[in-house]
């Protein structure tokens, strides 16, 4: 058995979702502060039912964002003389926006970052796992190009008839090149890509300990395209893991199962890194690569998750994947374009802002130190 605690520094806002969202009238932004304060809905009713101002909250609700109150519970509550520290009272917790532009006269939905049992921010293991797959499986695809041919036929073939299905299509494809090359246990020799044969489960990562809500900021979308100085605002906030922030993994490899060494995953994941730059990123500007970086979490983007860049020559990747995002996306995305105008695919870099700095969403810093025990 080997085992390492992980460190990972985030390099940039990092998410990772809960799945839900903190509705328009769930949250209070104080200008001056230029805090978020989110509502605990017990405490804020309540309030409520105290101020006398239930059916005026119940309009906010279901008013949309030209209502009365523009769908700012900041707003409502203002215009009621109710005190910023009283509406402060009524919150679960808060942190800032760090600088970060926050349009308090079109409020939005924000999606909220995973939760542990005891209401705190972390990450799970399987965020970083999964990550480290993905690095892992990039790489022997590369090395192993050969056993892959009829896989390729296949991808090309359903992309090209943009059927239905094709996600689900693909997805059977991507099993298959994961067999050959991860699914070597032989647990379940009639059927070699049954999950039992998976090598992934003599990997075990812990998820991190709690973090603190002073390392969450809010972050907004940004898209960029290829040479596009301005970017485009998206309407979608985020709570983010700021950059800076520590968080610590413990990793237990079990070698009777998973026959790669940690040197190994750290070589993997620098070629992931390597690929995702120049089969990607460089198309938007050149980074400096740095050792030991992989991107994790929500909104890093289709290219950092995909092996497609991997299986074919870059031209043909471009022409696939953005068939495949015409078949996946609605039109106005413009992936038609992504071919003939910008020569990558998808043709947006996403990004956004942190202390007036441009940041790629999810880049983070992975440092293992072996242990024994």
């Amino acid at each position: 058995m080997q085992y390492a605690e992980i460190e990972m520094k985030v390099k940039a806002p990092i998410f990772i979702g809960s799945g839900k969202e903190i509705p328009k009238y769930g949250y209070a932004y104080i200008q001056k502060e230029n805090a978020i304060y989110v509502m605990n809905f017990k405490k804020l009713f309540n309030s409520l039912k105290k101020w006398n101002l239930l059916d005026q909250y119940e309009e906010l609700m279901l008013q949309g964002n030209n209502g009365k109150y523009r769908c700012s519970l900041m707003e409502m509550l203002k215009a009621n003389s109710i005190t910023e520290a009283e509406i402060k009272k009524c919150s679960s917790y808060s942190y800032t926006t760090e600088g970060n532009e926050f349009d308090k006269k079109n409020c939005q939905n924000i999606q909220e970052f995973v939760r542990d049992p005891y209401h705190m921010p972390y990450i799970p293991g399987s965020s970083l796992k999964g990550a480290i797959r993905t690095a892992l499986l990039a790489k022997l695809v590369s090395e192993n190009a050969s056993m892959f041919e009829s896989e390729k036929r296949e991808i090309e073939r359903i992309i090209t008839a943009r059927g239905r299905n094709i996600k689900s299509e693909l997805a059977r494809q991507t099993k298959k090149i994961e067999s050959k090359v991860l699914f070597t246990l032989e647990r379940n020799k009639k059927n070699s890509s049954d999950m039992l044969n998976d090598c992934f489960c003599g990997l075990q990562i812990s998820d991190s300990d709690s973090l603190a809500y002073s390392d969450i900021t809010l972050c907004k979308k940004i898209d960029f395209k290829p040479k596009d100085d301005d970017g485009r605002d998206m309407p979608l906030y985020r709570e983010c893991l700021k950059p800076g922030t520590k968080v610590k993994f413990q990793m237990t490899i079990d070698e009777t199962k998973f026959r790669y060494s940690i040197q190994e995953l750290q070589e993997a994941i620098d070629f992931m890194n390597q690929q995702y730059h120049k089969n990607f990123l460089d198309s938007f500007e050149k980074y400096e690569i740095e050792k030991g970086t992989i991107y994790i979490g929500g909104g890093a983007g289709y290219a950092t998750k995909t092996i497609m860049y991997l299986l074919f020559p870059r031209e043909k990747a471009v022409e696939l994947i953005a068939k495949f995002m015409q078949c996946t996306t609605p039109r106005q995305h413009n992936h038609q374009k992504d071919v003939p105008i910008y020569h990558v695919s998808p043709h947006m870099q996403k990004s956004t802002r942190y202390q007036d700095e441009w940041y790629d969403f999810g880049l983070c810093k992975l440092n293992f130190k072996p242990e024994t025990l």
